[in-house]
This record gives structure tokens, sequence and C-alpha cells, in this order.
């Protein structure tokens, strides 16, 4: 009996089984599908569907090895009808043993297409939970924006947090966009009621932040509440690097 094929050497190269189907039918896996080691996290469209993936590529799987079956019966009547023409006794042994080899053949083939089904319909999956991840956080992104440009007050609460959060006495300095600084500088005296023992506040612009946020320093620290900052903690929750793909 031949050898067991693993199926990630066959993905690699098909003619590892001198089969011609089998290199047919990887090549129709095209795109992501074709490799399982192809996948790159994120890199799947946002409408792939795992689950009709995973239905789609065992259909596949399924016509393949039926054509497999269709060959190896008609193969069987060949070999039945040479092994009568060449003498009963002896073409019957010949038969059997020659019927035997291509059912192990066609055993191996089968089973390093379900790994190799199985392989690609995993990838499939991880892919797809990264990107519905991604997009979670693209469409969050854009809903803060939105609303930052609707609703201008929404600077005056982050620097309301990022004061109370600091919790420092003394001077403390508040970075805000263009946008942002007058509406923040009218909200000054709010600021002094809410922060414990500060003795100034300077507000200046900061082109490093983005409408909606803001950054607080003090004499022992600083706060930083500016919007990409804490998508980029979000996406660090998700994939373990926010530096990743950077907004």
């Amino acid at each position: 009996m031949s050898r067991i094929i693993k199926a990630e050497e066959v993905w690699k190269n098909p003619d590892l089984i001198g089969d011609k189907k089998l290199e047919a039918f990887l090549g129709t896996l095209s795109g992501p599908t074709a490799s399982p080691r192809g996948w790159r996290r994120g890199a799947v469209d946002a409408e792939v569907d795992p689950a009709a993936l995973a239905r789609s590529l065992i259909e596949r799987a399924e016509l393949a090895a039926k054509a497999r079956l269709e060959e190896a019966e008609r193969e069987r009547a060949r070999i039945l009808k040479e092994a009568y023409d060449k003498g009963y006794e002896e073409g019957r042994a010949e038969a059997a043993a020659r019927v035997t080899e291509h059912a192990r053949d066609l055993l191996e083939y089968l089973e390093t297409l379900a790994r190799g089904v199985a392989q690609a319909t995993e990838s499939a999956v991880r892919a797809a939970e990264d990107t519905v991840a991604q997009l979670a956080i693209e469409v969050a992104e854009k809903i803060l924006k939105h609303e930052v440009s609707l609703d201008g007050s929404v600077v005056l609460g982050m620097v309301r947090e990022s004061v109370e959060k600091a919790k420092a006495g003394g001077p403390i300095k508040i970075r805000v966009s263009a946008w942002d600084l007058d509406r923040v500088k009218d909200f000054r005296d709010e600021i002094m009621r809410i922060a414990d023992d500060v003795t100034s506040i300077e507000i200046v612009e900061d082109p490093r932040v983005e409408p909606g946020g803001c950054i607080v320093e003090t004499d022992f620290g600083s706060v930083d509440a500016r919007l990409g900052t804490q998508l980029r903690e979000v996406r660090r929750a998700f994939f373990g690097n926010g530096d990743a793909a950077p907004f």
C-alpha cells in the first residue's frame, strides 16, 4: 500500500499523489481558499460567510469524490474484462490485486481531500472572526466621529472624565483640537469646580488631538483621552497588538 500523504503536502504539491483530478480540484479553490496557509488575519472579504464557505468546500469535495468513485468503477470493469480475456484463474487473482490497490488509492485520496477541506474551513472561520472584529471597530470609529460632528459637547464630557480620573492638584494643562478650543475654554469654570485642589488650568490647542478628544497633563502624569487612543485599546483587546492596523 502506498504511503498516506498528508493534506498539507498535497495543498503545496498535488502531484505528490499523481492525480490530475485532485490537482484540477485544488485549482478550483482560487483566492484565499486555495491554501490553508494563504489566509491572513483580516484579509477575508467582509461578506464572507464561514458556514457558506464550509458548505461550498464540502460540496466540491463530494463532487470530486464522486468522480473518483465513478472512475474506480470504470477501472474495475475494465480490469475484470481484461482478466476474462487473459484467462479466468490467472486474471481473477491479478484483477483482485489491482482493484484492491485502486481502492486503497481512492481511500487515501478521500482522506487527503477531507483533511484539506477541514483545514481550509477552519482557516476561513478564523479569518472571518477577525474580520467581524475589525469591522466592528471601524464602525465604532465612524459612529464616534459622526457623534462628535453633530454634538460639540462630546469633548466637554471627555474633559470632565479625564480631569476626574487624573485626581491631581496643582496646575493642569488640557490639550484639545482647534475645533474644540473655544468650547473648552468656556468650560473652564466648570472644570475648576469639579477638580480638587487645582490651582490653575491651561487650555491649549494640540494638532495631535482629534475633535472630541483631549489630553490632560498634571505634575503627576497625564490622561490620554483621544478617540484614536481609545480605539487602539479596543483593537489591542481584540488582536493583542494595537499597532497592527492603525487608524
